[in-house]
């Protein structure tokens, strides 16, 4: 797999999704809160990628994982789930969600996204892919497999592929400045959002 379809393969699985959400001036108890619980020191660790084609694996990449919440407000965060592959490119994923009794949801048409009691489950539907999430979050670390189904080809993948995700990190601190990841510094990546290509902010812990 050359530098430039994986750099490809990059672009069409960067994401970030928008909610609307309410602008409330009164906090959450600090707790209760999924920012403040799990926000601050980043969790670090190894990313895997695997492409299946006809159900057999034909590529596998190898990197460094990060994931973090960051940019918490009231009643919203944002998780972001970043992959660098080194030379061969990177992924960056980032969901902005309601924070809301210690936990982190993302529900609208199409798009949801449940972090309940540590726990990630949820799925993203489009007309080119289906996106699905599962793992733990935890304290001390974070452990999320994100499968993306490719439901129409493109210049890399055929229909019916699918592209698995590994994210296995963790942390030794717990806590910090929930407004980003502490150590790192933010830097603005090119990101796909409902309506197109945009930018948005992420940490770079490298």
């Amino acid at each position: 797999m050359t530098t430039n379809v994986l750099a490809s393969f990059a672009a069409v699985l960067a994401i970030i999704v928008f909610m609307g959400c309410s602008k409330s001036e009164k906090p959450q108890p600090a707790q209760s809160r999924f920012g403040d619980q799990f926000g601050g020191t980043p969790y670090l660790g190894d990313a895997t990628g695997e492409l299946f084609i006809d159900g057999s694996l034909r590529y596998t990449w190898k990197g460094n994982a990060t994931v973090s919440a960051i940019e918490q407000t009231a009643d919203s965060v944002s998780l972001v789930f970043q992959a660098n592959f080194g030379d061969e490119g990177e992924i960056n994923l980032k969901i902005r969600g309601r924070d809301h009794g210690g936990n982190f949801l993302l529900e609208s048409p199409g798009a949801v996204l449940r972090v309940i009691e540590g726990d990630i489950s949820g799925m993203f539907e489009n007309a080119a892919q289906t996106i699905s999430f599962s793992g733990d979050v935890r304290e001390r670390y974070v452990f999320a497999d994100v499968d993306v189904l490719f439901n129409e080809s493109t210049d890399v993948f055929p229909a019916g592929s699918t592209l698995k995700l590994a994210f296995r990190t963790s942390r030794e601190v717990e806590g910090g400045d929930p407004s980003g990841g502490d150590g790192c510094t933010m830097r603005l990546v090119p990101v796909w959002s409902p309506t197109g290509l945009t930018m948005g902010m992420v940490p770079d812990c490298d």
